[in-house]
């Protein structure tokens, strides 16, 4: 255990350098199997969480390959998770803000959807709140944290408790 984690009485605990490849070797398979499932079988963003969850740690290095060159090598999931390469390593910057954070009268492109809740993935299928989506800000209330947004034809008011986890990029 000693090496895979930093072990210190009242202090925290931290991972090795060895245990931090396993961590996200675990995420890669976890998020490539986000990945293909949504692809093949359009389930639903909290399915594709749940199902990942129990095939992520059965999942061999060679088929986690086989999976993310399927899938073109992708560097997100569909939440907008980046996906760690082979190496362990995570390449892309992540330069989005939270919606609660977006200036009026912008135009953005959905880069995370940050939750694993049900009620929520529910919300933005209906709503088109998806990764990669453009939305417009039309108005901040930042008295009453809500956000006014349009996405296609809809237009819509969200409390801080969904805007503080839908992270954007400007367009």
């Amino acid at each position: 255990m000693k090496d895979v984690l930093n072990y210190e009485k009242y202090q925290q605990l931290q991972l090795t350098e060895k245990g931090t490849k396993m961590a996200l070797n675990v995420i890669r398979k976890h998020r490539l199997w986000e990945s293909l499932l949504f692809k093949l079988f359009d389930l639903s963003l909290h399915d594709i969480h749940l199902e990942a969850e129990l095939l992520e740690h059965q999942t061999s290095n060679l088929l986690a390959e086989k999976i993310s060159a399927y899938l073109g090598h992708p560097k997100f999931d569909p939440h907008g998770d980046p996906i760690p390469n082979a190496n362990g390593e995570i390449t892309t910057e992540d330069t989005s803000v939270s919606l609660s954070e977006a200036k009026e009268g912008r135009n953005y492109i959905i880069s995370r959807l940050m939750s694993d809740d049900k009620e929520f993935f529910d919300f933005c299928a209906q709503n088109q709140i998806r990764y990669r989506n453009e939305l417009k800000v039309l108005k901040q209330f930042m008295s009453n944290k809500m956000t006014q947004i349009s996405i296609g034809t809809n237009t819509m008011v969200l409390n801080e408790d969904f805007t503080k986890i839908i992270y954007v990029e400007e367009n």
